[in-house]
Order: C-alpha cells, then sequence, then structure tokens
C-alpha cells in the first residue's frame, strides 16, 4: 500500500492569511492600480471586449494564493492593455472554485480577451508568472503551464433565443456560420481554428488509464462531483481474488481552504480515521491510499446498501409520523439507537463527527448501520486537524460549527437533535425555526407526539452548548419512548393538528410572508428580484448564481403577480413596494421596449405571464395609465412554442381570457378564435395533442398541466365557461377520455405516468404529476357534471397521503400545488375530506416558517435552505395557497381562472 504524507506549504509568500483573505474586497485592489470597471455578472469588467470570438486564456488559482496572484498578474494585463474580467467579490471567487456556479465556470477566476496578434507572447508571459502558484484544472480548457489554461469561444457571444424559447450563445465556425458556443467538457478542440500555442502545450487530453494503481478497475460512476468523483469499482487482489470496492477520488487543489488544504489533505484525514476507528464501529474496510496523474484515490470497502436518507424516505412514503404503523416507528427509533451507540463510541475514541446526517450513514441488509463519510471530523485528543475543516449540512451545524469554533462533543449533540426531528418528522430540520428556543415548541408539539421526546429535540438545540444534554440522557429518552410506541401509548389522534387553521394566524403569516420578500437574500442592488440560474450542468451542485429573470413561473414577473394580488387582498405590500416597481422598470427596460424575439410567448416564461401580472396590477391600482394596457397587448400573438399551458397556445389562451376585463372584445375575441382554431386542428384523432416529451420523440407525449393535454384541456373549460361553443365541449370531451385511456386503474384507483412511454410517476407536482390530471377532472365535472369525471378525480386523490409530509413545498412540485388542487376539490366536490387534507398542509406551512426578523420570514421551499421568493417554485407561491385557504371565494386556482 502506497501511503501519502500531506505536503502543504501553507504561509509561503505566495499566500494571504485567512484573515487578511477575508478583509480584502477585489475592488479595492483595481482601484489601487487605477482601473475603472464595471459589473458583468460574476465578474467585474476591466477595459472593453470588441472582438466577437477568439482565444480566452483563463487563470486559476487556489483561495489562499489568489490576491498574490491577481496581484503579480494585473501589471501584466496593464502593460499589454488587454481587457480581462476578475471574480467581483471573495464570495464569487469562492463559488467559482466550489463549483457552484457549475462545473464550465470552474476555476475562472481570470478571464482575459486578448487580441489574435498577442495572444501566444501574453500566454507566454502569464504562465511564467503564475508558476509557483497552485490552482485547480479548468474543465473546458486546455492547460498552458503555471495556472494558465484556454479555451476558443466567445468574447461577445451572439445571443438568440433558441426554438425552446431559451437564449443561447453563438460563434461563428471557419466558413462565417453560426454555430453554439457550448463550453464541452473535456476540453474539444474547434474544427479549422489554428492552434496558437505549440511551443506550450498541446491540444491533447491526458489517456484514461484502465487500472488505477494496476489493481482498481473503475466500473460505474455513482456520484459526479468537483472535489472528484465516487466510483464503484472491482479490485483485482490477486489472479482469482477480485471484490468490489469503492474509490473516492480527490482532484489536486479542488476545495482548497484559506490553509491551502484541498480535498486530498481530506482524504489523507479520512484514511487516518478509518483505520483508526476499523475495530470499533461499524465502517468500510480501507484499501488503499494513492496518488495517480496528479490524482489522490482512497480505495475502500464496497458495501451493498441504501443511505438512512432513502430508507426513512421509503418508511415515511409521503405520510406523516401520526399515519405510520407501529412497526414502521420501532424501525424508526432503532436506527436512531444504533446511530446513537456509534457517535458514543466515536467520542469514547476522542473524535466528533461534525456531520451527523442521514445522507452519512449506510445500511446494509443485516440492518448494520455504517459510518460512510467522516471527512469533517475532529479529533479532540491530538487536537486535529487544526484548524478543524470547514462546512457542513446545514439544519445540522451548530452556531459554534458555523463559526468554526474548535470543535467540542456538544456539536454532535446537536446534530443529534436534528437527526432526531429529520427521522420522527419526515422533514429535514432546516424546515425548523431553532431560534429562539421557547418558540420551537409549539412546532415541535405539533409534529412530535411525545412531548418529552419534543422537550429533548429542544435541549438538543439550544444554542449555549453547555445547555445541551449528555449521549446518556438521550438514549434514555429515546429507549422510554421506544416503550411507549411498543405499548401502544399513543393514539396519533389530536386536534390542534387535524382542526382548521386559525385565520386569524394565517393572516399574520402572509402578512410576514409577504414582508420577508423584501429581503437582501433575494432581491439584487438595483432592487429587482433575482432567482436562481438553472444550469444544464453535469455537476449536480445546487446553483447558487442569481440573476434577474422575467419569468411567471421562476422570476420576478410571478412575484409582481402576487404582490398585486396581495394589495388587492387587502394586505400591505409597502416593504415591497420600491422592489415591486424597480422590477416593473426592468421588465419594461429589458424586453417591453426591446425586440419581441427577446422573450418567448408563454404564460410560464414570457409575455403571457407578463400581460397576467399587468393585469393584476392594473386591477390593483399598482400600474396605473394606458400605457400599461398597450403593453399588455403587445404580450399576445400566435405562439411559436407549441400548444401547452406553459409554453404555448393554451398558457397564452389562459392569460387573455384573464386580461379580457381590460382590453376590448375587438382585440381579445379574434385572438382567442385564432387560438381554438390552432388547437381544434392540432388536436390529434386520439384526442391528444403533440406535446412530445423530448425533441425526436414523436411517440412519447406529455400527460400533465403544465406542458401536456392535462393543461390544453384546462384552458378549453376556462374558455367554454365564458364562451359557449359545441366544438370545444366535444374537443374537451375527446381530450378527456384520452386521458383516461392513460391511466392505469387498479382496485379503482388511478394513476398517471408524466409521459406516455414513461414509467415514472409524479405524486405530488402539478407540473407533471396527478395533482394536475386530478384537477382538469375536477374543472370538467363542474362544467360537465358527469359523475365519471369525478369518480377519477377523488380516486386520483384519495389514496395519496392524507397528512402528507414531503420535502418540496412549492406550487410546481410540492405540497403548496397540492394544497391548491385539495381547495379546488373542497369547492366543487363538496366532501370534508379535501378541506381536511387542505387544513393539515396549511398548519405544516404554519409550523415551518422561517423568521428573518421581527415581523418576516420564508419558507426553505426544498431541501436547500436558501430563500427563492418566486410563484411557481419559491415562497411566492406558498402565500398563494394560504391566501386561497383564508378567502377562497376571491381567489381562483393559481393562474387559471375561477
Amino acid at each position: 500500500m502506497q501511503l501519502i504524507e500531506p505536503s502543504r506549504n501553507v504561509g509561503n509568500i505566495n499566500t494571504v492569511s485567512p484573515a487578511r483573505f477575508q478583509e480584502l474586497d477585489i475592488r479595492y485592489i483595481l482601484e489601487e492600480y487605477g482601473l475603472e470597471y464595471k459589473e458583468q455578472d460574476n465578474y467585474l469588467q476591466i477595459g472593453e471586449i470588441t472582438p466577437v470570438q477568439g482565444w480566452i486564456l483563463h487563470i486559476s488559482s487556489i483561495r489562499a494564493q489568489f490576491i498574490p496572484l491577481l496581484k503579480k498578474v494585473i501589471p501584466e494585463l496593464i502593460l499589454a492593455n488587454v481587457p480581462f474580467k476578475v471574480g467581483k467579490s471573495k464570495d464569487i471567487v469562492k463559488y467559482l472554485l466550489d463549483g457552484y456556479l457549475g462545473f464550465t465556470q470552474f476555476g475562472k477566476l481570470l478571464c482575459i480577451y486578448p487580441p489574435e496578434n498577442q495572444v501566444l507572447a501574453l500566454a507566454r508571459k502569464l504562465v511564467q508568472l503564475t508558476s509557483g502558484f497552485r490552482g485547480p484544472a479548468i474543465l473546458t480548457d486546455i492547460a498552458l503551464g503555471g495556472t494558465v489554461y484556454t479555451r476558443y469561444g466567445s468574447f461577445n457571444p451572439i445571443i438568440r433565443v433558441n426554438e425552446n424559447g431559451f437564449p443561447e450563445r453563438f460563434i461563428y465556425d471557419a466558413s462565417g456560420e453560426l454555430i453554439s458556443d457550448h463550453c464541452p467538457i473535456p476540453f474539444k478542440m474547434p474544427k479549422d481554428i489554428i492552434w496558437p500555442f505549440e511551443d506550450l502545450a498541446q491540444p491533447v487530453l491526458p489517456m484514461t488509464k484502465k487500472l488505477l494503481n494496476d489493481r482498481y478497475k473503475p466500473l460505474s460512476i455513482i456520484k459526479l462531483d468537483i472535489k472528484g468523483r465516487v466510483i464503484k469499482g472491482i479490485y483485482f487482489k490477486g489472479a482469482f481474488n477480485i471484490k468490489p470496492c469503492l474509490i473516492k477520488e480527490g482532484i489536486k487543489d479542488v476545495w482548497a481552504d484559506e490553509y491551502e488544504r484541498d480535498i486530498v489533505d481530506r482524504l489523507i484525514w479520512q484514511h487516518e480515521l478509518y483505520q483508526d476507528l476499523a475495530e470499533a464501529i461499524p465502517s468500510p474496510k480501507i484499501f488503499d491510499l494513492f496518488q495517480e496523474q496528479n490524482n489522490t484515490y482512497l480505495v475502500m470497502e464496497f458495501i451493498k446498501g441504501i443511505t438512512l436518507d432513502q430508507k426513512i424516505s421509503s418508511v415515511y412514503n409521503g405520510n406523516s409520523w401520526f399515519d405510520l404503523s407501529t412497526n414502521q416507528k420501532l424501525t424508526l427509533i432503532g436506527f436512531l439507537l444504533k446511530i446513537l451507540s456509534s457517535i458514543n463510541k466515536l467520542h469514547e475514541r476522542g473524535y466528533v463527527h461534525r456531520d451527523i446526517t442521514p445522507v452519512n450513514f449506510l445500511l446494509d441488509k443485516k440492518g448494520t448501520i455504517f459510518l460512510i463519510d467522516l471527512e469533517l471530523s475532529y479529533s479532540f485528543l491530538h487536537h486535529k486537524p487544526n484548524p478543524s475543516f470547514k462546512l457542513g449540512t446545514a439544519g445540522y451545524m451548530s452556531p459554534e460549527q458555523e463559526q468554526n469554533q474548535v470543535p467540542t462533543a456538544k456539536e454532535d449533540v446537536y446534530a443529534l437533535g436534528a437527526m432526531l426531528f429529520m427521522v420522527l418528522v419526515g422533514l429535514p430540520p432546516i424546515k425548523l425555526d431553532v431560534s429562539p428556543a421557547e418558540g420551537m415548541m409549539p412546532h415541535l408539539d405539533f409534529f412530535i407526539e411525545s412531548p418529552s421526546i419534543a422537550d429533548l429535540i429542544k435541549k438538543c438545540l439550544y444554542s449555549v452548548p453547555e445547555k445541551r444534554p449528555m449521549l446518556s440522557q438521550i438514549k434514555s429518552g429515546l429507549e422510554r419512548y421506544h416503550e411507549e410506541v411498543t405499548a401502544h401509548f399513543y393514539t396519533g389522534h389530536n386536534t390542534e393538528r387535524d382542526k382548521r387553521a386559525d385565520p386569524r394566524e394565517i393572516v399574520s403569516l402572509i402578512q410576514n410572508g409577504i414582508t420577508g420578500l423584501s429581503n437582501h437574500l433575494s432581491i439584487s442592488a438595483i432592487n429587482v428580484w433575482e432567482s436562481v440560474k438553472e444550469k444544464m450542468d453535469i455537476s449536480g451542485i445546487p446553483s447558487v448564481e442569481r440573476v434577474p429573470q422575467a419569468g411567471m413561473h421562476t422570476g420576478m414577473t410571478g412575484i409582481l403577480y402576487l404582490l398585486a394580488l396581495s394589495k388587492r387582498m387587502g394586505f400591505n405590500i409597502d416593504a415591497c413596494k420600491d422592489g415591486y416597481d424597480q422590477s416593473w422598470e426592468y421588465l419594461q427596460d429589458q424586453y417591453l421596449h426591446q425586440p419581441y424575439n427577446s422573450l418567448p410567448e408563454g404564460l410560464y416564461d414570457g409575455f403571457a405571464g407578463i400581460a397576467m401580472a399587468i393585469q393584476e396590477g392594473m386591477q390593483s391600482g399598482l400600474l396605473k395609465g394606458e400605457i400599461y394596457k398597450t403593453q399588455m397587448q403587445s404580450c399576445f400573438q400566435v405562439s411559436r412554442s407549441g400548444f401547452s399551458l406553459a409554453r404555448g397556445i393554451a398558457g397564452q389562451g389562459t392569460a387573455l381570457l384573464r386580461c379580457k376585463q381590460t382590453l376590448t372584445d375587438e382585440f381579445c375575441q379574434p385572438l382567442l378564435d385564432q387560438y381554438i382554431c390552432i388547437l381544434l386542428e392540432a388536436q390529434q384523432k386520439d384526442g391528444s395533442w403533440n406535446n412530445y416529451r423530448e425533441e425526436r420523440k414523436h411517440n412519447d407525449n406529455l400527460i400533465g398541466l403544465a406542458y401536456g393535454t392535462a393543461g390544453i384541456l384546462c384552458f378549453l373549460i376556462n374558455y367554454v365557461q365564458q364562451k359557449k361553443d359545441d366544438k370545444v365541449m366535444a374537443s374537451i370531451v375527446k381530450g378527456l377520455r384520452w386521458l383516461q385511456k392513460h391511466a392505469s386503474k387498479k382496485r379503482n384507483i388511478y394513476t398517471w405516468t408524466t409521459s406516455t412511454r414513461s414509467k415514472s410517476v409524479d405524486i405530488w407536482g402539478c407540473n407533471m404529476g396527478m395533482p394536475g390530471i386530478a384537477l382538469t377532472f375536477i374543472k370538467a365535472y363542474k362544467l360537465l357534471g358527469s359523475a365519471l369525471y369525478k369518480e377519477i378525480a377523488e380516486n386520483t386523490l384519495r389514496p395519496l397521503p392524507k397528512r402528507p409530509i414531503y420535502i418540496d413545498y412549492t406550487q410546481a412540485f410540492g405540497l403548496a400545488g397540492l394544497g391548491e388542487v385539495y381547495l379546488e376539490a373542497t369547492n366543487v366536490l363538496q366532501d370534508e375530506e379535501w378541506q381536511q387534507r387542505t387544513d393539515w398542509i396549511a398548519n405544516v406551512f404554519i409550523h415551518t416558517f422561517l423568521s428573518l426578523g421581527e415581523k418576516a420570514g420564508y419558507w426553505p421551499v426544498n431541501v436547500f435552505p436558501d430563500f427563492e421568493a418566486d410563484l411557481m417554485t419559491g415562497t411566492s407561491g406558498i402565500l398563494h395557497f394560504l391566501m386561497r385557504y383564508l378567502i377562497p371565494d376571491k381567489i381562483g386556482y393559481i393562474l387559471l381562472n375561477k
């Protein structure tokens, strides 16, 4: 076995101290050199970039060396008089280096745009200047030397809206034709482009070895990560001795902290830990630690099993704790007792775990729970690593861990309290407001059936470490609870949990949520709302990049729509008024005064959504003047994007039906007639519309509300409610027959997949799943009165969890959207069951609202703690559900007419 020792040059002349790095302002450094700059997305741009395309030079660095590197390189860039961009802040530098802005931006701290006649000479000089510095490899580029990399691409990309309605970057090929500039990974030499760096490097990637260290054969990638892959492989121990193994890869200079320690150091530390703990705690056996092609590999036993996170999810299956069987409850409590035993042994050996979460425990078929990730652990006997490695998992990190204080066992007590909440509720602890501690109890009492366990969780989550209980106290509490559950001590019934939510509490919650929309987490320096930029990336790392977006689904238009509706319903939006005004100015400047092709026509991400938001703004009195009526009209034309509710004709028609309150019949009716004519002509003989799941898969038709036949039918139903039309009625019946045909019916229960060829069933999402289809049949029953449609709607919804527990809270994919469907069912189907289900969801939102200070707050809408303000994917959607819950007679299903 080849062992590796750490070889880090901490404190060298190319390093800035961690404290100093935190203080440094990149703008200040540029100003020291007398450089003017402008903000360009995540960068500060110096100089004007005039060419369309060419060879871009990128410079990488680890964080601790970035400032010295910058000061070494900037004088040369000034001398060469070339434009360049630099990561605009220390946070952006960290995001670029940690992969949170995507694989294609990874490591690109400096982007330099030299003219063709300077590129080679400048590259030579930069290679010389950066030799001796460290930096992660840039995945889209070829290394030239030092920390300099290059690729051929766009300086000033030509932006075109593609056939799906999204902006795309283009450059010219050698023949002058426009081609997509898509940053391939790994680097790919462009066709007919000359390589100018012959004397520095060749545009050839190193060969991938079939065997690592001559004995480990990779078989499949379990996890693709910026830090390195997690690989399933086989281990050739001898000619007739082959066994499966797990290979953890550490890529050199990735995730380097302020002390120059990278992922390699973490693998070395894990190796040491596993070796020491092998006999004490269930953990994988270690086979090897070695370096190859600049990367480091930790090889260990492959344990066949599932993570505890997956097991917990399968046990709950969307239900609440109160709806689990006694055996299921005892199983979950048993997991906690086993984890507690392992952590106790870990402490006895002198270690703090520091990352106790369900994903870091593996459960095999025998029920053994293995510790599978120890990289954040700390030895309080030997005081190493010193300082301890940063990070952890949101919701499980104690305040002192977040502040990177010297670790103690009390950090693990806090994490165990969070783990108790997760295992005994089914929700991640980021959903629980832990400050102040006493304020937790009403929320814990709602979710936890045992008052003593609720009190134990509260004590574990105290912000003051000394107030937290001992591990022995946690164990005693869990063992008592195990006995109580075994004896059926709890009935699972609680009138507080099952009652209708207090209207006064809902009013207060809505108002605080509206105020919370104005917080700095989602509103930019220019006072417009920003949303997470969705990237088609291979990293799997959640993006943290936020940009202004125009969408109703995800973007500022949906927030503006919600705020206008809130004002019309009597809520105070003063805290958001500046943001409202500035965001409308932004939409006007960027889209409404620009050429029409700058946005698609759709409801979810284009002009139809903007029209609906203008209509709501005018109704509420927030938008005044004929200019808005004119702009509303300009948002409508015939869609080029298909037929769906989200992006096509059905969505435009839905918006136009809403806007008829303001626009004239002379404008609306001919356009509506055109929409209807297109949809009737496009309907297939079987009753469907061609909404294909993927291009070229013409036999795989989407079914659901947002992108499929169900959403088109909802528009047609809304249309005939306003104007009777026998042809449209016949089309609706034909389409409903197609939906019914594609249901799977077993024991009178209806189930739909997301498309006609898919095997995926989504029981939560209104966009693509069963709740949205059920909504279509509810609306059909209201229109046509057919008992069959009522039966289909009821028997689609009834098998779903009665008291649902689900991580996703959004309108598009989670609880808020399901709640809206239950509200519709309550109103139309006239059954108390749907009201009770709606009450439960409203109460879940009451008890998982996070405070942002006095009278303001939000909900973490999924597994991440970030604040999202958006309508269909954020807090605004929850507010819409709660307003509708409060005053259902005044507000219809989200974005659809009542």
